[in-house]
């Protein structure tokens, strides 16, 4: 190693090629700072000429020029050569060494390449600061109050050269770790150290081996913390693997973990040393950064890793395929505070849930996205407390027989009673209500609900209930509508239950046992909004419906469409042979109803007949019915 330094003392080595470049940075990492008798300077970092000055020659080491070579081509044999002088002070080390120097005056002297990056900020700024205090000021992984503690440190261990080293921990500066060391001769080393840990604790995530939650907040806290004169631009971006849960359950958690370390890999390949990747929770990561000039810098970095983490990956032998979706912010223009920015970055994360799977799988957060999800949130308390504060109410329509038109039941549907808005229709809520998992609640609801008011009418009227697919995941609804029959006392075959196809699908589970139960309690069963599905026939083989109810959209253009008259004449035909009766849902008009009778359909309902109200509406009409029938005038 001697030897290395007496020849490294003598000569000038000359870089004519970047692979040269390379070589010599390995053999010059080999010396260590601490292992010299004080700190080179490597100048002109990947320039074309490399200096190393040593201390040995101190006239040398204060008149050192740097040469560079002239960026633009020129023929060959005509290069210029350039020098200027370069002052001790600006001294670059082109290692990727974490430590500087400076001086009783807090002057910097030799700047490692590994220090400038671990306080976030790029290459090219080295050259820029000559002050301790500015370097620190201008970090942004340094509080304000931080980076001034660290400089009073410094100056302190100037004031007592015969203190070898000492510690520095800061609140302020979360990830990082100080040493200042007396290196002699006037001079003082910082050595910057990275941490995986915070004072209060975690910082470390133990799985992917990134920042955790905690780390990640407190170095987006600490970049939006900057003096006025050096505001921050800061990009968030929250992303997530879609398909990691379908992952752990056909490979197991074992698999997931794999595939969260190959994800956590490929992130960190792809983002510069003065960024941040970090695993917040499950499979959510974040990613800080910095020094971003405009809007497109993050659109960019958006989309590279959302290309770069849906490439397929090899985990545990198995080929798997996830879809990330990435939601990004821009500090200060969409907030300023770290947990706002996280959760704006979510929102738009989470508003690619909606989407549709062409679009791209990345989106910048705005405003709106914030008004939409506090609405829903709004929106989703206050279903919570209507299932409380049985905020509902059904509503009843009439359906009938043809061609007689006698009345022969009502299909109850529920309506939310919401305190300010009014009425709100099913459509409005219940899509909302499955995503909360309150269907069973408000299920059971509308079931002894509905029983209740038709154990009030003549024994010849029955009474409709829509059943949704999410009723039949607790297998408690067989036990519902026994209790609610003998707890009202109507009897079994006055009770229709609608469905719908999906729940007779193979990923339904046992709901096709539980339909079978149910019709063998005395209950009808109706396929309801028949035609619209993708296998309808398929499902009428599997299961015996008592009834199938026509979609109100093939009704609606009728008699005008001949292809809705088609629909409707093989669906009546069908049901003909297979012995189930047709119901007609959505008829307006007269005209349509007329064509109904013409095609044999057995029977109807729709605003003609009468439209949804509250069961008092009716009582006139279920007590004294027409003897010409409804809806046939």
């Amino acid at each position: 190693m001697v030897n290395s330094y007496c020849i490294l003392q003598c000569i000038f080595i000359l870089l004519w090629t970047k692979k040269e470049l390379l070589l010599i940075r390995e053999i010059v990492q080999q010396i260590t700072l601490s292992t010299l008798p004080s700190l080179p300077s490597l100048i002109a970092d990947d320039a074309a000429l490399a200096l190393l000055a040593f201390p040995e020659a101190e006239p040398f080491w204060s008149e050192v020029h740097e040469t560079v070579l002239d960026l633009p081509p020129e023929p060959m044999g005509q290069r210029r050569w350039h020098s200027r002088p370069k002052r001790q002070a600006l001294g670059w080390l082109s290692l990727m060494d974490n430590r500087l120097t400076f001086d009783t005056s807090l002057q910097i002297g030799a700047l490692g390449q590994g220090a400038i990056g671990l306080l976030g900020l790029g290459r090219g700024s080295a050259t820029r600061f000559t002050s301790l205090s500015d370097l620190l000021d201008s970090s942004p992984r340094l509080e304000p109050n931080a980076a001034a503690a660290l400089v009073q440190a410094c100056a302190a261990a100037t004031w007592n050269p015969a203190e070898d080293e000492r510690e520095v921990a800061l609140e302020g500066a979360p990830g990082l770790g100080f040493t200042i060391r007396h290196a002699g001769s006037g001079t003082w080393a910082l050595a910057i150290q990275g941490r995986n840990n915070l004072p209060g604790g975690g910082g470390l995530d133990t799985v992917t081996g990134l920042a955790d939650f905690a780390m990640f907040s407190a170095r987006v806290a600490t970049a939006l913390v900057r003096p006025g004169r050096r505001p921050a631009r800061i990009a968030v971006h929250v992303l997530d693997l879609d398909g990691l849960r379908h992952v752990t359950t056909n490979l197991g958690h074992a698999a997931q973990e794999e595939l969260l370390r190959a994800a956590a890999r490929r992130l960190s390949a792809a983002i510069r040393g003065t960024d941040l990747v970090a695993r917040l929770a499950g499979d959510e990561f974040a990613i800080l950064q910095s020094d971003v000039s405009a809007a497109s810098q993050a659109e960019a970095m958006a989309k590279r890793l959302t290309a770069l983490l849906g490439h397929p990956y090899l985990v545990l032998g198995e080929t798997v395929t996830v879809t990330p979706r990435l939601g990004f912010v821009l500090a200060p223009e969409d907030g300023n505070d770290a947990s706002l920015l996280l959760r704006c970055a979510g929102l738009a994360r989470s508003s690619l849930e909606q989407e549709a799977a062409a679009t791209p799988r990345w989106c910048r957060f705005s405003a709106d996205m914030d008004a939409r999800a506090k609405a829903q949130r709004n929106a989703e308390a206050a279903l919570r407390n209507a299932v409380c504060a049985q905020q509902f109410e059904l509503h009843y329509q009439p359906l009938i027989s043809l061609p007689a038109g006698r009345l022969t039941g009502f299909e109850a549907l529920i309506r939310w009673r919401h305190p300010e808005a009014g009425l709100v229709p099913p459509g409005d809520f219940l899509p909302l209500a499955e995503k909360l998992g309150l269907m069973g609640r408000i299920g059971d609801w509308v079931i002894r609900e509905a029983c209740r008011m038709a154990a009030r009418w003549p024994k010849s009227l029955s009474v409709a209930v829509n059943i949704a697919p999410a009723q039949f995941k607790d297998g408690r609804l067989l036990d519902t509508l026994r209790a609610a029959l003998k707890e009202t006392g109507l009897a079994p075959n006055r009770l229709e239950l609608e469905v719908t196809e999906t729940v007779l699908l193979p990923a339904s589970g046992d709901a096709p046992a539980q339909l079978a139960a149910i019709r063998a309690l005395g209950c009808h069963i109706a396929m309801d909004d028949f035609g619209t599905g993708y296998s309808s026939l398929t499902q009428l083989r599997s299961f015996p419906f008592d009834r199938l109810k026509v979609d109100r959209s093939f009704i609606r253009d009728l008699p005008e469409s001949a292809q809705s008259l088609a629909i409707l004449r093989s669906v009546v035909g069908l049901g003909r042979s297979l012995g189930i009766a047709v119901t007609a849902e959505g008829v307006e008009t007269p005209d349509q109803m007329r064509l109904l009778i013409l095609e044999g359909c057995n029977s109807a309902q729709g605003y003609l007949i009468g439209k949804p109200k509250e069961a008092a509406a009716y009582a006139a009409l279920i007590a004294n019915p027409p003897a010409e029938g409804l809806g046939l005038g």
